[in-house]
């Protein structure tokens, strides 16, 4: 292969490369949006709890204070707790009708103790917008929390950690567009590290040193904490493409060394921070994943397949040389 056809296979490579990861990323990038477009009804289902509305929305959840202009809540699933927002405008046309509704439960008395005392206290005040439905919400969630502090000090105290984690995650979801950037420079830069020995190919162990190197550094982040929840019955998660070219090599754990997780946790967390944070889970179990020494071994077999490639291809030349 001359020189110009190499340098011409080497940009072919990397402009699919580069296609192949932004694509990824934009495909992937709506699905694991950490936080999901929500409906009125299940915020006020949420909230207000009526009876009357419980055929349609059975699930479990929180809310939490609205914020930048969205109103927020979660679903409880049995992996993970879904967070979804709606608009502020979307709430204020749909809050007319549920204060007439909630309004008729609190006079006949089937509604909750807490929504009824949030309710009373929402309209008995005289320094709030009675139009704006985020001022009841913060009634009956104050009242909600003080029935729990007078009644369960244990799921009180679970609900103030709820509320410190949820700000956690809301802080890390802003940040989102920040994991897509990451990636892309990620592994685009793993891949000019893969291809550099084939566009100057300095030395005898130039690429098997590179290709043996590569998995190790692929899984780095995971080993820094990025996407650490991608192995366990959670799935793919924390992230957006990454997570999912990781996931195929928690079958590694089968195969190699066992109980690596001690090796794991010997690494610095740097990354954990910018890895989107998981939320409350009914049950989770782990899947395995590969360790260091897995790793390491995987490494060692890329560089010898890599060394007998490059021997084989050297020797051809050199034959056809001779001849």
């Amino acid at each position: 292969m001359s020189a110009r056809t190499r340098r011409r296979v080497v940009l072919v490579c990397w402009i699919s490369w580069v296609l192949m990861i932004a694509g990824g990323i934009a495909w992937l990038y709506p699905r694991m949006k950490p936080v999901h477009e929500g409906t009125p009804e299940g915020l006020w289902w949420l909230v207000l709890q009526l009876a009357e509305d419980r055929g349609d929305h059975s699930y479990a959840g929180s809310v939490y204070a609205p914020r930048d202009g969205w109103f927020v809540y979660t679903i409880q699933s049995f992996h993970d707790e879904h967070i979804y927002r709606v608009d502020d405008c979307a709430v204020r046309a749909s809050f007319p009708g549920v204060l007439a509704r909630l309004e008729d439960a609190v006079r006949t008395g089937v509604c909750k103790e807490h929504v009824a005392a949030g309710y009373t206290a929402w309209r008995d005040a005289i320094d709030v917008d009675h139009c704006d439905p985020a001022a009841l919400v913060a009634h009956v969630r104050a009242a909600e929390f003080a029935d729990l502090a007078a009644r369960d000090t244990q799921k009180y105290g679970h609900e103030l950690w709820s509320e410190q984690w949820f700000e956690k995650r809301w802080e890390c979801w802003e940040r989102y567009r920040l994991n897509g950037v990451l990636e892309f420079a990620f592994l685009v830069g793993l891949m000019f590290f893969a291809v550099g020995p084939w566009t100057r190919l300095v030395g005898t162990w130039a690429l098997p040193v590179r290709c043996g190197l590569l998995p190790f550094l692929f899984l780095l982040p995971f080993c820094l904490g990025y996407a650490t929840w991608t192995f366990t019955s959670r799935g793919p998660s924390g992230g957006i493409l990454y997570p999912w070219l990781i996931a195929p090599f928690n079958q590694l754990h089968d195969w190699f060394i066992k109980e690596e997780w001690v090796l794991i946790e010997c690494f610095p967390r740097w990354l954990l921070s910018v890895s989107q944070p998981h939320g409350a889970f009914l049950s989770i179990s782990g899947r395995g994943y590969p360790g260091p020494l897995t790793v390491i071994m995987l490494g060692l077999a890329f560089g010898a397949l890599a060394y007998l490639v490059q021997s084989a291809v050297r020797s051809a030349h050199r034959h056809r040389e001779r001849r």
